[in-house]
């Protein structure tokens, strides 16, 4: 006669046991996030804040002979959204701790925050910028599509896009 051997008793994290409302406000305090960022705070009052930009294009009219001509166009600051949008930095590695605060605060890094999209005609990059502790606000630029995975593509909900016309050119 066999005799069964228990099977071992699986024991619930005290963190897991925590009703999910208060599991998101630790996530919401680890996790990286997007907040709204008032760039002149980057000058100091008694420096002058940089003049406007202006870009010079070369525009050829469609409806007149196809000659080009030079116009003032607004810079590029100043056509695209989303230069408010900063991240706080945080620590992911929260999300490889086990399978079920990976998907709960997955979604929420995905699904609660803000990602600024720019499309070109040739790429489309997501805008990563954060904030340091003395406010500036650097930012770097990924291949969107390559950084993602499609899961994680999928959890986002708010977006900003810029996209770069060029149909005016290429006429």
């Amino acid at each position: 006669m066999q005799r069964s051997t228990p099977a071992p008793e699986t024991t619930t994290s005290p963190f897991l046991r925590l009703p999910i409302e208060l599991r998101r406000l630790v996530y919401q305090h680890v996790l990286p996030h997007t907040t709204t960022f008032d760039v002149r705070q980057q000058y100091p009052p008694y420096s002058a804040a940089p003049k406007t930009a202006v870009s010079l294009t070369f525009i050829r009219q469609k409806n007149g002979d196809g000659a080009w001509r030079m116009q003032k166009t607004a810079s590029r600051v100043e056509r695209e959204t989303g230069h408010d949008i900063v991240w706080k930095r945080g620590r992911t590695n929260l999300l490889a701790v086990n399978r079920q605060i990976h998907e709960e605060a997955v979604d929420m890094l995905y699904g609660e925050n803000t990602f600024v999209i720019d499309v070109t005609f040739d790429s489309i990059n997501f805008r990563y910028r954060w904030r340091t502790r003395s406010d500036l606000t650097p930012n770097r630029t990924y291949q969107f599509l390559d950084h993602f995975s499609q899961r994680n593509l999928l959890r986002i909900k708010n977006y900003i896009i810029n996209v770069e016309s060029v149909d005016d050119y290429t006429d």
